[in-house]
């Protein structure tokens, strides 16, 4: 895994670029020279070619309330028979509407997505659907609403039954009949096992008590209780080998524990086989089992995402952001830390498998995603180029034609397959092949510049999944070290 700067902050738009400044990343300032037309670089392909390798059907757009605020009309009209609509937080930070959107993907529903930011403006009429504003909230194709994220879970039950009352694998139950009772159990340990009286968030949950982080010893009791409810079963899930509701319900916590508790504390990682065998079993499970591929593909946060919220100030830390362990990501047991996409992805060979089961599990919308994940990330800055150089433009002060040329370059080397390594290499050729006049290395800074501002920007699970991230990452840190 190839790493120039292990702390990014990922804030990548979807459908289009963020315009407002988070923060300004100390990069270099291009040199400027005499404008030539960009397209005439040899090697490096059009946006036309590179359009023309992706899906033929255009993807399923969530609506974003934050850029585009009018009613939706056509999503909450059920007077025909309307759509199943989720309304969820639009960062992919908040836990509750991470339970539904993953209920939603165990089930393997066809469904709509509004976002909801949590943490700005919340258009009038959402308020009139949804009294409180919260979220998540489900519109039933009946045209009725409804919150709460495991009332959700129970009611998607009830409107769309396996056949014979069954864990049909075609629609799977989440809380079959003859384990309810063992559900319920579960969802209610909860409240017994997580630490209480601590200060409620959506992104950095259950670790602070006033202004300070929780002691170890509390984190330790949590994790020792939960490995110890899921050994209980022959698992690796809290009631066997299938997921239910009452994994869905402990999910986004312990993703959230997974890698921000080794930030906190030295040798604290809740994947630790050795003491937490239980926990290191459920985890491996929700990131390679076939029914769960929702999860790992698409629904999952990541490292860099969490670690940047955990040390923003506000974010339940009561405006007191901790510090950090500086040797994070440098001892022996880094492996055990990140999520799914970091360093537990395996081989390209092995992620390509498990998107090809994310893929089969959505028959309805296959058609509409790209064959590997790689191509996936590739098709996000395609579809959004537009936006993001014209935000690029401002934020590095390159060149319009550059910046074009520039973004051009690395796309194709995201979507062209190659080892990341080699990819890199093919660019910084191409790239050098520039017109007679232009000043040395312009283009090359450009696009190590580019490449920074594209690592700054993005962030999941908002933008895209885990499995398309991990490639989008290994390809921008190789052609920031090549460039």
């Amino acid at each position: 895994h190839i790493s120039c700067n292990k702390f990014k902050f990922y804030m990548f738009r979807q459908p289009t670029i963020a315009l407002r400044r988070v923060h300004r990343m100390p990069i270099l300032r291009s040199r400027r020279r005499t404008l030539s037309n960009a397209a005439e670089v040899k090697g490096i392909p059009s946006w036309d070619t590179l359009a023309s390798k992706l899906p033929k059907a255009a993807p399923k757009m969530a609506l974003d309330t934050a850029l585009e605020a009018s009613k939706p009309h056509d999503l909450l009209d059920s007077s025909n028979g309307g759509n199943l609509v989720l309304f969820r937080d639009r960062n992919g930070w908040c836990p509750y509407s991470e339970r539904v959107w993953l209920g939603l993907m165990v089930k393997r529903l066809e469904f709509d997505e509004v976002l909801v930011d949590n943490q700005g403006y919340k258009p009038n009429w959402y308020y009139e659907c949804v009294g409180s504003g919260s979220t998540p909230a489900v519109k039933w194709e009946d045209g009725s609403f409804q919150t709460e994220s495991l009332d959700i879970l129970y009611e998607l039950d009830r409107r769309y039954p396996s056949p014979d009352n069954d864990q049909n694998p075609q629609q799977p139950l989440l809380a079959p009949e003859h384990l309810k009772e063992d559900i319920k159990r579960i969802v209610r340990s909860f409240r017994d096992i997580f630490p209480r009286n601590t200060r409620p968030s959506s992104r950095s949950a259950f670790l602070f008590r006033g202004s300070g982080v929780l002691p170890r010893e509390e984190f330790e009791a949590t994790l020792d209780s939960t490995d110890a409810l899921l050994g209980e079963s022959k698992g690796p899930f809290f009631l066997g080998e299938k997921i239910t509701l009452a994994d869905i319900a402990w999910v986004p916590f312990l993703e959230r524990y997974s890698i921000q508790l080794p930030l906190l504390y030295e040798n604290l990682y809740p994947r630790d086989a050795t003491r937490w065998p239980n926990l290191a079993r459920f985890y491996d499970a929700l990131e390679s089992e076939f029914d769960v591929s929702g999860y790992y593909a698409r629904v999952q946060g990541d490292l860099h995402s969490w670690a940047k919220v955990l040390a923003s100030a506000g974010y339940g830390n009561a405006g007191h952001a901790p510090k950090l362990l500086e040797k994070y990501g440098n001892d022996e047991n880094f492996h055990l830390v990140p999520s799914y996409a970091e360093e537990r992805g395996g081989s390209e060979e092995r992620r390509k498998i498990l998107w090809r089961h994310y893929r089969e599990l959505n028959t309805n919308n296959a058609e509409r995603m790209c064959q590997t994940p790689r191509e996936e990330a590739a098709a996000k800055i395609i579809r959004n180029h537009a936006a993001i150089l014209k935000d690029a433009t401002r934020y590095l002060s390159a060149e319009p034609e550059d910046a074009d040329t520039a973004l051009r370059a690395i796309t194709s080397a995201i979507q062209n397959g190659l080892d990341p390594v080699d990819a890199a290499r093919e660019l910084r050729t191409a790239l050098e092949g520039r017109r007679e006049g232009q000043d040395d290395g312009v283009l090359l800074q450009v696009t190590s510049d580019l490449s920074k501002y594209l690592q700054s920007r993005i962030c999941i699970p908002r933008d895209m999944g885990a499995l398309p991230a991990f490639e989008y990452r290994r390809c921008l840190d190789a052609i920031i070290c090549a460039a």
